[in-house]
């Protein structure tokens, strides 16, 4: 009859919830670094050893390669769209049709476009070398 039943409905929404949440523990997660720094002498006194950390961040990249790999894919998905009408580019239609969301060649490139671009990114942003 296309009602839902109520406890799919629950069942949805604390799915929905639990998804929600961990994106948020994995976005606000850190990994402290302690950092210990070296005792001095100025004097007759020792001065230093103090204690700190280093806050880095789980997911450096963030949201960014989902985004970044969603556009990369769909452009030429969009480009076939435009160009498969004309005639002679049936070939071009069924291309297109191959890499449209919910194909499973599209959602190999999707997941290996996030993968890569979760590296490169990351590559971008974080300076190992001024870090350390």
């Amino acid at each position: 009859t296309g009602e839902l039943a109520a406890i799919f409905v629950v069942i949805l929404l604390a799915m929905t919830l639990l998804v929600t949440a961990f994106v948020v523990f994995m976005e606000r997660g850190q990994r402290r670094i302690t950092v210990n720094y070296a005792k001095r002498q100025q004097g007759r006194k020792m001065v230093g050893g103090q204690s700190s950390y280093l806050p880095l961040k789980i997911n450096m990249a963030g949201v960014i390669p989902p985004i970044f790999a969603s556009s990369i894919i769909l452009f030429p998905a969009t480009l076939g769209g435009w160009f498969s009408q004309s005639e002679g580019m049936g070939w071009l239609a069924e291309l297109t049709a191959s890499i449209s969301p919910g194909q499973p060649l599209y959602v190999l490139f999707y997941g290996l476009a996030i993968v890569f671009f979760t590296f490169f990114y990351t590559a971008l942003t974080f300076d190992s070398k001024d870090t350390a």
